[in-house]
């Protein structure tokens, strides 16, 4: 199925969505759009803060640039949360977002199964003849189009092609494929692979450089700016929303200064 086509049917479905999210009587909410990666945290910070304030948070989950395509057309919501800043700089240049709030800083790994059963220990090893190699689509998912551009910059991209056996529309699916063992290696995020104990980490340092930052911004068309903008400064809050990232194995912009922590890998 081509990109189009599924562009067209995320379309769709962000619209039956957000029809099929009117709140109840008196009941207020708010609509955000907020890349896959960010699920669990998400889910867990939206959750907090109905306990607390009673607002009610619907998500459409997706890839950082399907998101951005489909509030384009969509006209609705009110905050968008995007796994790379580069994508919430593309919605301010078209006047879609307005204040923004840095949240947590995540760097692309080499994810392989539990053990690393094919061994690989350094960038060269993706190119090994046989090897099945998951990346996202770098035309819908923030992980995807840093990883074209990773490869393009360090002069791998047309190597890496020939072991590139599925492109995933998010960094979850990415992830599944090497779980499940339908691809011995796939390019995600640190902060996702510290989320599947069927997963580890090969240490390639020529990523390090390449660390992203998690990035929330109010949409100029919501008409609930004051509602969005309180929930973007709670998920900001040291004691709220990063206390939930640093839960979930993210690096909250709260540690930015701190010394690294060990995280896991394959060694």
């Amino acid at each position: 199925m081509g990109f189009i086509k599924v562009f067209t049917i995320c379309v769709c479905v962000v619209v039956i969505f957000m029809l099929g999210c009117t709140p109840k009587k008196n009941e207020r909410s708010i609509f955000v759009y907020c890349a896959a990666n960010m699920e669990p945290v998400l889910g867990q910070i939206a959750k907090k803060y109905k306990k607390e304030y009673g607002i009610r948070v619907d998500v459409q989950y997706g890839g950082s640039g399907t998101l951005l395509s489909n509030l384009r057309v969509a006209n609705q919501g009110d905050l968008y949360i995007a796994a790379d800043e580069s994508y919430v700089h593309e919605a301010i240049v078209q006047d879609l977002v307005g204040k923004t709030q840095s949240l947590a800083d995540i760097v692309p790994v080499i994810a392989v199964a539990k053990g690393n059963p094919k061994g690989l220990m350094k960038i060269d090893d993706l190119f090994t003849n046989g090897l099945k190699v998951a990346i996202a689509n770098p035309d819908a998912a923030s992980i995807g189009r840093l990883t074209k551009k990773i490869f393009m910059e360090e002069g791998y991209w047309d190597m890496l092609q020939n072991n590139i056996t599925v492109q995933m529309f998010t960094v979850n699916e990415v992830a599944n494929t090497v779980k499940l063992g339908t691809a011995d290696v796939g390019v995600i995020w640190d902060a996702t692979a510290n989320q599947y104990d069927e997963i580890d980490i090969v240490p390639i340092p020529e990523f390090e450089k390449y660390a992203s930052t998690i990035t929330a911004g109010v949409l100029n068309f919501s008409d609930k700016k004051d509602e969005a903008l309180k929930f973007m400064m709670y998920m900001a809050a040291m004691n709220k929303g990063l206390k939930v990232f640093d839960s979930i194995g993210y690096r909250p912009i709260s540690k930015r200064f701190a010394p690294s922590e060990s995280r896991k890998n394959s060694k």
